[in-house]
Formats: C-alpha cells, structure tokens, sequence
C-alpha cells in the first residue's frame, strides 16, 4: 500500500510539473536590431537633422528634428539678410543704430544653435538607437543601459551636481574667469550695458552647446573610439582634439575642457549628465560675459560717435 501512495504521489508531481510546464508563458523572442552604421550617419545628422532617423523608418523623430533644425537655418538666414540690408542702409547714410546691429547678430546666433543642437541631437539619438545592435554581440558594453534624451535635456536643471566636486569646482572657475573678464579686461568698457535678451540669448546658446556638444561628442564621437581602440587613453585624447580644434584654431581652454569632460564620462561610464551640467553653466557665464562686453561696446561706440564727429 505505502508503495502504491509513493507512486500516485510521483506520477502526480510528474503530471503536475508537466502541465505547468505547457501552461507557463513562453517568453517573448528577444529583439533582433539590423546593424548600420553607428559613427558617419549620425555624423551627418549633424548637417542633416533627422537623416538617421528617416533611415530607420522614425518619421515622426525624423520630422522633429529636421523641422527643429530648418527652423533655426531660417532664423540665421533672416538675421544675415537683416544685416546686409542694414550695412546697405548705412553706406547709403542711414543712421547707425549699433543697438540693432547686436540684436540681429543675436539673432543669427539663436538660429545656428538651434540648428548645430538639433543636429547634435539627431546624431545622438541615431548613434543610441543603432548601437543596441552591437550591444547584443557583447560589444560598448560600458554605456548607460538606459539612456535617455528627455533626462540629458533636462541635465542642466539638476542643481544636486553641484554637490559633487568635480562639478562646483569648474562651475565656480567658470564665474571668475567671466568675472575677471568683464571687470579686468581692457578691452571691455568701465560702464557696462546690457538687455534682458542679452542674457535670455546667453542662456539659451549655452543650453544648447551644453546639451548638443557632450551629445556628440562625449556621447558619439567618445564611445565609438574607446570600443574601437580598447578603452585606451587615446580615445579621450583625439575627441578632445576634435572638440577643441572645432572651436577655433587656437583653442587651448577648449582642449582642456574636452579632456576633462572625456575623462569625466568615462568615471561616470558614459552617463553624460554631469557632463551636461558643467558645460551648460560653464558657457552661461562666459557667453554671456562676451555678449555684454559686445553691447557695452556698441553702446560706447554709439554714445561717443557723435561728439567725435562734431569736434570736425
């Protein structure tokens, strides 16, 4: 008899686990991603916003930032034609409103950033997309799993970096030098003048440097080169290279910035929002330094224009 409950009981379980078996979900496939290039289409995002993004069927991502960027396209080429009709006007006699002048190259300005972010952004958007492919061979296995374009624009609202020292320290270097700038520079008048726009202007370009560069470049060009040559030091030192040498020939403080930024990203494996934070209110203080300093000279030329000219 016992021998007989024994066997009920096995076949039982047996039965059991059996139906559980053929009753339990089966999971879903895991999701299979096309390989495509991960470094020259977003690249070219950066002159075409939302190339990528229409190459990989996004429509609606294509459309937004291909009308983000136009849109500032048509802003800069409405303040450049402005601005030669203004320089027409003046060959012509017209009055020289140097006040003007600085607002429609404030205006060229705003347009550019909008275009140079939007593209920054598509090529990020189309190298986070991409890459998920390459990360299902074992390969960029040091980023974020879950990047995320709404946390990154919203990085530069995070004040909790501020608690860090790698952040307040630059952060205040930044105020001073600018504080510096405006005060000690010779080339900066006494008597300092601005508009409520200059600083909105200020604000809004260093958002978007600050968003759209460690995009691309901390979040693109960096990653792609440190996978591609093994985490080596040289992956930091040629993104900073290329960061710098786009802002001018002679851009020492940008090369220094690039590099700290690249190392920065690879301590926080590659989560950029830090990254973000830094540069944006590194560039709010410094930009709009250079666009008071502007306007102070405009309004000085401005002002001492016409006593220079009634002394003939």
């Amino acid at each position: 008899m016992k021998r007989f409950i024994l066997s009920i009981c096995i076949s039982s379980l047996v039965l059991n686990s059996v139906c559980y078996a053929e009753e339990a979900p089966t999971p879903p496939p895991a999701p299979v991603y096309e390989k495509k290039s991960i470094f020259w289409t977003p690249t070219l995002n950066i002159f075409l916003p939302g190339l990528g993004q229409g190459m990989d069927n996004e429509t609606s991502k294509s459309l937004l930032f291909a009308g983000v960027g136009f849109t500032g396209a048509y802003i800069a080429v409405d303040a450049y034609q402005k601005e030669q009709k203004y320089l027409e006007s003046l060959s012509g006699a017209g009055k020289d409103d140097l006040n003007y002048h600085e607002d429609i190259k404030h205006q060229e300005l705003i347009g550019n950033s909008m275009y140079i972010q939007a593209g920054f952004m598509s090529g990020w958007d189309t190298f986070n997309s991409r890459v998920k492919a390459y990360q299902a061979e074992g390969k960029f296995q040091f980023l974020p799993k879950n990047q995320s374009a709404t946390e990154y624009l919203k990085a530069p609202f995070h004040f909790s970096y501020m608690t860090r020292a790698t952040t307040w320290i630059p952060f205040l270097l930044s105020l001073g030098l600018s504080y510096d700038y405006l005060v000690n520079d010779p080339s900066v008048p006494d008597k300092l003048h601005y508009r409520g726009g200059d600083i909105a202007t200020g604000m809004y370009l260093s958002y978007n440097a600050g968003t759209g560069e460690e995009a691309y470049f901390r979040g693109v060009l960096h990653p792609t080169l440190y996978e591609a040559w093994g985490g080596s030091g040289w992956a930091n030192f040629a993104q900073g290279l290329v960061f710098g040498f786009m802002h001018g020939p002679a851009p020492y403080p940008q090369l220094i910035a690039g590099w700290y930024l690249g190392w920065l990203a690879e301590r926080n494996g590659f989560d950029l929002g830090e990254n973000i934070f830094i540069h944006a209110w590194w560039d709010v203080w410094l930009i709009t330094a250079s666009l008071i300093a502007d306007r102070s000279s405009a309004n000085e030329v401005y002002i001492q224009l016409p006593t220079f000219s009634m002394r003939f």
